[in-house]
């Protein structure tokens, strides 16, 4: 017996292969295009489940010029109740023989995102006419720019990369550092990096970008954000010196701002390497954390990085601390019985000789 998902994709299947059939029929047989046309317009448009969202390119074939033409004249008829997803797709794929003019027309019928803007914009440099995809993102920008919109950053990125492309370095890199500012991030300051290192600013233009990320609130400190997540403390500029290869500024940062788990760990390990001894208290605290999840992915988690707190002792020839801080671990969390037996075992392993 199918459950209600099975069934649908089931009945989707089901009408794809129908379609499938259909289409290859109508190649075959000798038919009026125009009436084609109208049971194309008819099947999308009613379509809830995207199955016909590539009918108008598989069906060009036999529709033809004369097809075509009624299939857009359906299109263009059709009552404007607001934006319809359906009729846009197909009004887009019936333009598309008719060439980008065309295609942009009928994207620029619903403004409403910057996405949209931004599929325009891809249209024009898919056809080499970058000078017009660039008056094209700027329009989006000044219509989007006032509003939240997910898909702004996108526009933005693309609109820098035109400006470079075109050879305006100055305005590139002025949008960039906008973008940056805005939403700090590492592929915000690479983006910035790279047209200021080409205008030969960069030197100016780090230490401003810097001084933002510094002035991120520390993780105690950090306010949720109203539009989701938002790396916390000072993650953002961490990731930025890590790609620089500050390592030892990235730690530093760590200490005065703090960052996210996941970061802090790999932090830990390059430190490890050189300063085993700043690495232990950081350890320690990740490890308190993961098993107090009570849950398996947690102690797996945990005996890693006990693994790896370990070889910090083994060197800095200090064994007999580790031991003691299993044995406060174990018996700070004695009642999981389950994490406390896969201790031992980690523990017996390691004491006769074998890995932990």
């Amino acid at each position: 017996m199918h459950d209600n998902a099975d069934s649908v994709n089931y009945e989707c299947e089901l009408e794809y292969y129908a379609q499938e059939l259909h289409r290859a029929a109508w190649l075959r047989a000798g038919v009026d295009p125009r009436a084609l046309a109208e049971w194309l317009f008819a099947t999308v448009s009613g379509d809830n489940y995207g199955l016909s969202n590539n009918a108008i390119s598989d069906y060009a074939p036999v529709l033809g010029d004369q097809g075509m033409v009624r299939l857009r004249a359906l299109v263009d008829a059709a009552p404007a109740s607001g934006p319809n997803y359906s009729l846009l797709h197909m009004a887009e794929q019936a333009a598309r023989p008719l060439g980008v003019e065309a295609v942009v027309d009928v994207l620029a019928r619903d403004l409403r995102t910057a996405r949209q803007y931004t599929r325009i914009c891809e249209e024009s440099v898919d056809a080499g006419r970058d000078e017009q995809a660039l008056e094209q993102a700027r329009r989006g920008l000044d219509a989007c720019n006032s509003r939240t919109d997910h898909g702004l950053r996108e526009l933005r990125a693309l609109t820098v990369t035109l400006y470079g492309s075109i050879g305006r370095t100055g305005e590139a890199v002025e949008l960039a550092w906008e973008a940056f500012a805005d939403t700090p991030s590492l592929e915000a300051y690479k983006t910035l990096c790279e047209h200021a290192t080409t205008e030969g600013s960069w030197p100016s233009w780090r230490e401003r970008a810097l001084a933002v990320l510094e002035a991120q609130p520390r993780i105690d400190d950090t306010p949720p954000s109203p539009y989701g997540y938002r790396p916390p403390g000072h993650s953002t500029l961490i990731h930025v010196l890590l790609w620089e290869g500050e390592d030892e500024a990235a730690w530093s940062a760590a200490q005065r701002g703090g960052c996210a788990d996941g970061l802090r760990l790999g932090l830990a390990r390059r430190r490890a390497l050189t300063h085993p001894e700043d690495a232990v208290p950081v350890f320690h605290r990740l490890i308190e954390a993961a098993v107090a999840l009570t849950q398996r992915d947690g102690y797996d988690r945990t005996l890693s990085m006990l693994g790896e707190l370990r070889s910090c002792h083994q060197r800095m020839n200090s064994l007999d601390e580790f031991d003691a801080y299993v044995t406060r671990l174990r018996n700070a969390n004695r009642r999981k019985h389950r994490f406390a037996a896969r201790l031992e075992k980690a523990l017996t392993s390691a004491r006769a000789g074998g890995e932990w």
